[in-house]
């Protein structure tokens, strides 16, 4: 090739790169004038399903945190969790990591939103009350504790935590004001048997049956003489499939009481399981006696 060709092909080169330049600047300039005007346009914009869809076309043409950040908010607010999962992945400030434990926390994701809070690296009370709820819906009853300590001192405390120190025999440590009514009469109970089963009964219809199991286990010895927690006891068994352990339960709670009406019932139930139609017909005779007698 000769000289002159060479830099005739520069010098095309060169003309080329500065029209590609030129191109890039004028469409990010474009483009920051699209965001600009969709930016105006989710502000004003009343309906939340169609202000996300902005949210999420600022976020394609313009993908920082912040844009992320703010269409994962607006798909929280109207519970498209999978949406929000996915923008709150690709914000790494402690904010977007507690956004993205809530979601996970929301679909019953604990270890997931146990895992993202502790990369959290400023915690505040608002992830530190998060972390004591994951905690408690799995279950982890002291680590739940720990965490409620570090809110008690801020005096932040809530309803879960004065649950958390009940499960946990810390009377001393829980608040009044910070207890609802049902929290407070369960607190009053002075009976031991009495209020772990009260405190069982409220984790599996507040909490999740989960933490209630985990709860109860617990307090084996603590219900081994009583008629209600061994009858519970059976039912849990029972809902496990584990039919020959809660006729176990259950036949204690009859010796314990042999007049009431609901163990038979029960006990009718698992050897109808256990293919037993012996005990399963002596069981209902019992109970048609007690029942009109």
């Amino acid at each position: 090739m000769h000289k002159k060709e060479i830099i005739i092909a520069c010098l095309i080169l060169v003309f080329a790169a500065v029209v590609f330049a030129f191109s890039i600047v004028e469409l990010n300039h474009l483009r920051e004038e699209k965001v600009g005007i969709l930016a105006l346009q989710s502000q004003k914009e009343q309906n939340d399903k169609e202000k996300l869809v902005i949210l999420q076309e600022i976020a394609l043409l313009s993908p920082t945190e912040n844009n992320f950040l703010n269409a994962g908010v607006q798909a929280d607010k109207i519970n498209y969790n999978k949406i929000s999962e996915f923008y709150f992945k690709k914000v790494h400030t402690d904010v977007g990591l507690y956004r993205l434990a809530n979601i996970y926390f929301k679909d019953k994701k604990y270890k997931e939103a146990e895992k993202t809070l502790l990369k959290i690296h400023n915690q505040n009370n608002t992830s530190l009350q998060l972390m004591a709820d994951t905690y408690l819906y799995m279950g982890e009853f002291e680590k739940a504790q720990k965490n409620c300590d570090r809110l008690e001192e801020e005096n932040k405390l809530k309803d879960n935590c004065a649950l958390v120190y009940l499960v946990r025999g810390k009377d001393e440590k829980i608040k009044p004001k910070n207890m609802s009514v049902t929290i407070s009469q369960i607190a009053a109970v002075s009976n031991s048997q009495s209020r772990a089963l009260k405190i069982y009964f409220y984790l599996n219809a507040h909490v999740n049956p989960q933490s209630a199991w985990i709860y109860l286990k617990g307090q084996g010895e603590k219900l081994k003489t009583s008629r209600d927690g061994n009858i519970v006891f059976g039912n849990e068994h029972f809902n496990n499939n584990d039919y020959i352990k809660a006729a176990e339960y259950l036949e204690v709670a009859r010796k314990i009481d042999p007049y009431y009406p609901q163990v038979y019932e029960h006990l009718i139930e698992v050897y109808r399981k256990l293919g037993n139609s012996k005990l399963e017909e002596e069981y209902s005779k019992t109970l048609k006696n007690l029942i009109w007698h």
